[in-house]
């Protein structure tokens, strides 16, 4: 089945800075979830701006959080500090402001220079935007998406038909396979060549052989008919030497010269035809036999370089496999610094976490074909000092989901503070797919069992993962209709319940008693 050819949007939050030319713009027009251009700004109650869906990312119906700024300015005054839903709203003086500015257009090769109101508009339907194409997940420029372009001479899922007739071939395997069968196609040829040359020379052979059947034929032929004149001739001259009369057969040795010399002149002529005959399809085998032999050196030349091609072709395949060992250890070690530095920026210590996991169509490509088949969220922590934790997501499934669901999983990784904790893990984990429209949210929750492995003090890094292979089908996720699944980006929400949960140090704390003086 043909991929869709609806490109898949690269950038999210806000604008690029490099609109303002020379990077020179006042730090209101900052977003202070994302640190871009502010795209639809809004403001929240402490007076920091945000852009609207980056707001929307960060928080859910009836949710609140902590205003990112505020923590880094310090701010220490209650509910200047939370931002939540009923206290944001629209910031139409600073988005006016913006609107009277000059920008350029940040996308390479792209002249376009205007307001940031025309910029706006400007922006979704630039052909110099970098988008992905939703097959292979190459990032690639809106005009060539929109050309078809890539999907006609670039996009290595593409089927090209093969013309040896072997069906349709996916572009990154077709270019060897056709060279293959063109080289095994020729070879065919070359061999019914030399098989038609061998049977027109064995059909020469049976016409020469012909040809001399028929010319002895017509010697001995000859040679009986003089024969029979020999006798009849001499039987006559017996006769009239008997009866005496030898005037009357005066002329008989002149006939017989000329029968004699007739004979032998269509004998010579019988025979140099036949020489002539002969000589021709002499040439004709001679020629033959030497095409023959050009044909098996040029075959025996072509099994050598057939040979060396399938030697070539495993080293190639060889390095590829390599390569692709080599890509996958860098990608482990990106994920891995890419979830150090989410770690560091996400962590919560509420028992509750929302996790945006972006490019999805590119992590689901990973897991399909092997590369990367899960990815963690960052940890989070039911307090200070309590529980450590994260998340395991399978974009492709695991286990019974394999293939059909994205699998979801919770994980107990080990803390600092584990030996003040109540073991084993025993709190109600609740997973929560957000539905991006508005529509109902995928819930699945389970109870820990304490029998299990996974929910042990962990003994290294972090314990088996344990939860939902099944969670969300991936026909349903990824449609467009029911909302889970926009611009590439999904939403999953972790909570564990801590309502009977109290820090570990506060119970030390309430003992401690004033020594007597």
């Amino acid at each position: 089945m043909a991929a869709s050819n609806q490109a898949v949007y690269l950038m999210e939050g806000g604008y690029p800075k490099e609109i303002f030319r020379n990077g020179t713009f006042d730090l209101k027009y900052l977003c202070n979830f994302c640190n871009a251009i502010l795209r639809e700004p809004v403001q929240s109650f402490c007076g920091h701006r945000f852009c609207k869906s980056c707001m929307e990312a960060n928080i859910s119906s009836g949710e609140q959080i902590k205003c990112t700024q505020c923590e880094k300015e310090d701010v220490e005054s209650g509910d200047a500090s939370i931002i939540s839903p009923d206290q944001i709203f629209p910031d139409n003086a600073i988005k006016r402001e913006m609107s009277k500015l000059k920008v350029d257009c940040a996308n390479a090769n792209c002249k376009w220079s205007g307001s940031f109101r025309q910029y706006e508009e400007h922006y979704h339907f630039c052909e110099f935007k970098k988008v992905q194409c939703p097959s292979c997940g190459l990032s690639i420029l809106q005009k060539d998406m929109g050309l078809n372009q890539h999907q006609q001479s670039e996009c290595q899922t593409q089927k090209i038909k093969c013309p040896v007739g072997c069906g349709e071939i996916e572009r990154k395997n077709y270019y060897e396979h056709y060279h293959q069968k063109k080289h095994d196609v020729w070879v065919v040829q070359e061999i019914g060549k030399i098989n038609a040359t061998l049977k027109e020379l064995h059909t020469s052979d049976s016409r020469l052989q012909q040809h001399v059947s028929e010319s002895t034929a017509v010697t001995t032929q000859m040679n009986e008919k003089l024969a029979v004149l020999e006798r009849q001739v001499q039987g006559l001259h017996n006769q009239q030497s008997e009866s005496g009369n030898v005037t009357a057969i005066s002329g008989v040795p002149n006939i017989d010269m000329k029968i004699r010399q007739a004979i032998e002149l269509q004998l010579q002529s019988v025979n140099e035809r036949l020489d002539v005959k002969t000589g021709t399809f002499e040439g004709i085998a001679s020629a033959l036999h030497r095409e023959l032999e050009k044909t098996i050196t040029a075959v025996e030349k072509l099994e050598r370089h057939r040979r060396e091609m399938e030697t070539q072709i495993e080293q190639n395949q060889n390095k590829i496999r390599s390569l692709e060992r080599s890509l996958a250890l860098k990608d482990m070690t990106m994920a891995e610094l890419e979830l150090k530095a989410q770690s560091m920026e996400a962590a919560s210590y509420d028992g509750t976490f929302m996790w945006r996991v972006h490019d999805f169509n590119k992590k689901h490509q990973d897991a399909l074909h092997g590369r990367t088949i899960s990815i963690y969220s960052p940890p989070f922590y039911t307090t200070r000092r309590g529980y450590k934790m994260c998340a395991r997501l399978y974009p492709n499934g695991d286990g019974m989901g394999k293939g059909s669901h994205l699998s979801l999983f919770f994980v107990v990784m080990r803390g600092n503070y584990d030996a003040l904790l109540k073991w084993p893990f025993s709190q109600r984990v609740t997973f929560c797919m957000i539905n991006q429209t508005g529509g109902e949210h995928v819930i699945d929750s389970f109870r820990p069992d304490p029998q299990s492995s996974s929910f042990k003090r962990p003994t290294s890094d972090m314990n088996i993962a344990s939860g939902c292979p099944l969670f969300i089908r991936l026909e349903m996720l990824q449609n467009p209709n029911h909302g889970f699944l926009k611009d590439d980006t999904l939403f999953l929400k972790i909570a564990v319940d801590t309502s009977d949960l109290t820090d570990p140090v506060s119970n030390f704390e309430d003992r401690i008693k004033p020594v007597q003086a």
